[in-house]
């Protein structure tokens, strides 16, 4: 029978053994545990250093795509604004536009009466107004207190503001829509209507009384060409006459605006007295004009546009407040 052996150990022996098992243990888990978190910190290291490279990289990319966007931009406005020439109000070109659209007060005032137009849109009576206003051709029958003028009379002066595409029809009209602003002077006014028969336009007359009456004047501010478009831009002023008695004269009152629904002047900015005024039948003095420039800050900008046609001519297309 085999004998059975023991190992025989202190208690404190036994103690510090197990002491030792454990802290090998716990060493072991440590360094596992180290080496699975610095991998795992590198991992996350890697991940997050390609995830900046790649915000960069787009960053970059964005930013490029973003600069080539602007520099075509601003190329495209460059090139726009290359388009544009400023005209001086003598050249010919300009002279020869501010000379279409220089109407009487009655003719302009129902221009801004309108406000806002173009060929697409223009009514039937005011391209009638403008071509009557505008025609070299109108026979004044004296002793009848009648003018007259003829339908391809009427053409001609359409066509002459307008050119030949604008389509309108020979039909009675208005002479004058706004009352406010009409003309004195000899056999001049006609606030009824102008009659159209058989190829003829008759405007009833009657003679005019003295003293001025308001009137609308526009500041050329500057002309602006653009490939075949040619713009006109004016500041506005609305002058109303008052009449002093103490002076037995005119006082001219500078506004910003008129109310075309109630008739209005609106918005008082200046006035000229007569003497710095002079004669209205001549045209406003170099004065006034003066005074006018003093407050043309205050004043409204309107745009008269005009575009060259195949036989280069150019014609007034649109108008509208700037």
């Amino acid at each position: 029978m085999e004998e059975k052996r023991y190992i025989k150990m202190s208690l404190g022996t036994a103690v510090c053994l197990i002491i030792i098992i454990i802290l090998l243990v716990a060493l072991i888990a440590l360094g596992i545990y180290t080496y699975t978190t610095k991998n795992t910190n590198a991992e996350e290291n890697y991940a997050n250093n390609n995830i900046n490279y790649v915000n960069e990289d787009n960053t970059e990319e964005y930013s490029k795509e973003e600069t080539e966007i602007a520099n075509t931009t601003e190329n495209r406005a460059e090139t726009e604004n290359e388009k544009i020439e400023k005209l001086d109000v003598t050249d010919n070109l300009s002279k020869s536009l501010i000379e279409k659209i220089s109407f009487n007060t009655y003719a302009t005032a129902s221009i801004y009466n309108l406000g806002e137009f173009n060929t697409n849109n223009i009514p039937n009576d005011l391209v009638l107004r403008l071509g009557w206003d505008k025609a070299k051709n109108k026979a004044t029958l004296n002793e009848t207190l009648k003018q007259t003028l003829t339908k391809d009379a009427m053409k001609q002066s359409i066509t002459n503001i307008f050119g030949d595409k604008l389509s309108y029809e020979d039909e009675d009209f208005k002479q004058i829509d706004v009352e406010t602003f009409h003309d004195y002077g000899g056999y001049t006014d006609n606030m009824g209507m102008i009659k159209y028969n058989d190829g003829t336009y008759t405007a009833n007359l009657f003679q005019g009384g003295g003293g001025d009456v308001p009137f609308i004047h526009q500041e050329i501010e500057k002309v602006e060409k653009n490939g075949d478009k040619v713009e006109l831009y004016v500041k506005t002023a609305f002058i109303d006459t008052e009449y002093i008695e103490s002076t037995l004269d005119f006082e001219y009152v500078i506004y910003k605006n008129f109310n075309f629904n109630t008739n209005t002047f609106e918005g008082k900015l200046s006035k000229i007295n007569s003497e710095e005024y002079g004669n209205h039948e001549v045209g406003i003095s170099e004065n006034s004009k003066q005074v006018i420039s003093n407050v043309s800050n205050s004043l409204n900008t309107y745009v008269y546009t005009f575009e060259k046609d195949d036989a280069g001519n150019y014609n007034f297309t649109e108008f509208k407040m700037n």
